[in-house]
């Protein structure tokens, strides 16, 4: 209990330092949130399974869809600028999860445009057996691939 001019505070009326990061942390939640619905929109809409990966083995059998981000958030969190819609995209769950994901380091999206992946994007594959990378697919706009 501290007195200050004529008034009593209880430990209890003080901000809590846990109660502030609490709600940080719920604020941050919402608002990824919000960007994974907005990737997730633009994802359905210019794709047949909302799979942005090109030929996705795992559409066929309609596998669990997720949104994944196209940069690490790190262990240190995110602190907005890797969880907007543009730094998000929607992909098949073992694309996103796994041996051989996004997750694994063995697959990569790369944004083409400054719009990041509310524009074209480049789909990369790492095959251990030859050490590289190679290029499975290339988009003219979200979900509209090139053809050779």
């Amino acid at each position: 209990m501290n007195t200050v001019a004529h008034r009593t505070f209880f430990k209890h009326d003080m901000p809590c330092l846990a109660d502030e990061r609490h709600e940080k942390r719920q604020s941050r939640k919402a608002f990824e949130t919000e960007q994974k619905a907005k990737a997730t929109a633009r994802d359905r809409a210019c794709t047949k399974t909302g799979c942005r990966w090109p030929d996705c083995p795992y559409c066929v059998r309609r596998d669990r869809q997720e949104v994944s981000h196209v940069w690490d958030k790190g262990s240190g969190g995110d602190h907005g600028n890797r969880s907007t819609a543009d730094q998000m995209i929607r992909v098949c769950a073992r694309i996103h999860q796994g041996p051989g994901s996004i997750h694994a380091k063995d697959r990569v999206v790369i944004p083409l445009t400054d719009r990041g992946t509310d524009g074209p994007c480049e789909f990369q594959v790492f095959d251990r057996a030859e050490n590289r990378w190679f290029t499975v697919g290339v988009e003219s706009a979200p979900g509209v691939l090139v053809r050779n």
